[in-house]
């Protein structure tokens, strides 16, 4: 009797504690949306689009053959925060990509990672969502040097977009991921030399 006791207890208390949890979540969610309202508020969007677009020009137009990286993160962070701020704008999934393609030109793999995923969880229609894909396994490949990962992503994308003209490229990134260019040569040269030999 004091063993069903005490289960009836347990469960008792996993019921409640399982609602509390239930109505923390409801609470936490209600709060994020609140903030993301607040948030909305807060920015005032025409401001934001122009600050980007300053930046952007400023960047374009900078002759002076070096990569302006304190400006190219402040771009990076106006277009996060646009996208973060007005998700479901129509124009976020291209400042998405722009600022994940320019953490990636700044050999930030961390962060154009963290912004792929972002298109990747968050656009699913997107036009240049194999793009985001493939270029997710390149930066895991090439800046992260995360090659068990990249294989993976390349994987996805090739399983994903059979057709897609970036396929190829993909699958020769898994064939030689890892070889070093010595070993490439080497492949190559000894390829080159079957082909050239006449059929006996």
């Amino acid at each position: 009797m004091k063993k069903s006791g005490l289960i009836t207890g347990v469960l008792l208390y996993a019921l409640i504690f399982a609602g509390c949890g239930d109505s923390k979540d409801k609470e936490q969610s209600n709060a994020h949306k609140e903030q993301m309202q607040n948030n909305k508020q807060a920015v005032d969007k025409e401001a934001l689009l122009k600050e980007i677009a300053d930046l952007n020009g400023q960047l374009l137009n900078d002759t002076s053959m070096k990569v302006n990286r304190p400006m190219a993160y402040k771009l990076i962070s106006k277009y996060e925060l646009y996208v973060k701020t007005f998700i479901d704008d129509a124009q976020s999934p291209d400042f998405a990509f722009k600022a994940a393609d320019l953490a990636q030109g700044l050999g930030d793999g961390k962060k154009s990672v963290q912004l792929y995923d972002f298109i990747l969880e968050n656009y699913p229609s997107y036009e240049k969502y194999p793009e985001a894909l493939f270029l997710k396994a390149f930066v895991q490949e090439n800046i992260l040097h995360q090659l068990g990962a990249a294989r993976d992503t390349y994987n996805k994308f090739m399983i994903d977009f059979p057709d897609h003209e970036l396929y190829d490229d993909a699958e020769a990134s898994v064939k030689y991921m890892g070889k070093s260019p010595e070993e490439l040569i080497k492949e190559f040269e000894a390829k080159n030399k079957n082909a050239q030999q006449p059929n006996s």
